[in-house]
C-alpha cells in the first residue's frame, strides 16, 4: 500500500512540474532518443540547466588536445541506474570528476550521503553548477557539497573517497594520472572504493593499476557510443 501511494504522489509531483498531455503527445512525435532526453529533463531537471552546453566552457582552448574532454552531461538513464546500482549511503563520500553543471553531484547529494564533491577545470561550468545547486536545494539530502575548480591531475583526492564518478572525463596521461591520484590516496588510507564510468574507454588504466576489478556492468540503451556500458569498479 505504501509503494501505491508513494507511486500516487510521484505522479502528481510530475504533474506540477509541467507534465501535461499537450506535451506528452508532442513528445510521441519525436524520434525515441529526443523523447528519452525530453522525458529525462522534464524528470529531473525541473528548474535547472544542466543539459550539454552548445558553446564548451574551458578555460584552455587546447584542453581536449591535452586530454580534457570537451563538457557532456551524463544521460539521465545512465546516471539513474548507475546511482541505484552502487546504492550510496551515508558513510559514503561522493567525488565527480569533471562535474560541469553539476547534474551528477546535484542527483547524486539527492541521496543521504556523508559529503559530495565536484571536480571541475572550468570556473564558468562551476558557477552554473552553483546555480542549479540552489534551484534544487530543498530537495538535497546531503548536508556537505562542494564545488571545486582545479586540474584534477594535480587535486589531492580526499582520503575519505568512497565513491568515484566519470563520465568520460579524461583522455591518456591525464586520465592515467588522476588514476595515480586516486590509488596514491587508497594508499594513505585503505578502504572500499567504487569507481563509476560511463562509457569506459579508457578501462585498461583502471585495471593496470592493479588495485581494482570490474564488478558490475549496466549496458547502456544508447548504441552509438565509444562503449555500450557503464562499468563499476571495486577497490581489491
Amino acid at each position: 500500500m505504501g509503494k501505491v501511494r508513494a507511486a500516487i504522489e510521484r505522479l502528481k509531483r510530475l504533474r506540477e512540474g509541467g507534465i501535461t498531455r499537450a506535451r506528452v503527445s508532442r513528445l510521441l512525435t519525436l524520434p525515441f532518443w529526443a523523447i528519452h532526453d525530453r522525458l529525462g529533463d522534464l524528470l529531473f531537471e525541473r528548474g535547472v540547466d544542466s543539459g550539454t552546453a552548445r558553446q564548451e566552457y574551458i578555460n584552455d582552448p587546447d584542453r581536449a588536445a591535452v586530454g580534457h574532454q570537451p563538457y557532456g552531461a551524463t544521460e539521465w538513464l545512465d546516471l539513474v541506474r548507475a546511482l541505484r546500482a552502487v546504492r550510496p549511503g551515508p558513510d559514503d563520500v561522493f567525488v565527480d570528476f569533471g562535474s560541469g553543471k553539476g547534474r551528477v553531484i546535484s542527483r547524486a547529494a539527492m541521496y543521504p550521503l556523508k559529503r559530495v564533491v565536484g571536480v571541475e577545470l572550468s570556473e564558468p561550468l562551476n558557477e552554473v553548477a552553483r546555480a542549479n545547486l540552489e534551484v534544487v536545494r530543498p530537495r538535497l539530502k546531503t548536508p556537505e557539497i562542494e564545488i571545486v575548480t582545479a586540474d584534477a591531475t594535480t587535486w589531492e583526492v580526499p582520503d575519505d573517497m568512497t565513491i568515484g564518478f566519470l563520465f568520460n572525463p579524461f583522455l591518456g596521461d591525464v586520465f592515467r594520472a588522476v588514476m595515480d591520484n586516486i590509488v596514491r590516496s587508497l594508499d594513505r588510507n585503505p578502504r572500499r572504493i567504487r569507481l563509476v564510468y560511463v562509457n569506459p574507454v579508457e578501462e585498461e588504466k583502471i585495471l593496470e593499476t592493479g588495485r581494482f576489478r570490474v564488478s558490475r556492468r549496466l549496458r547502456r540503451l544508447r548504441k552509438k557510443t565509444d562503449s555500450p556500458y557503464v562499468a563499476i569498479y571495486e577497490s581489491v
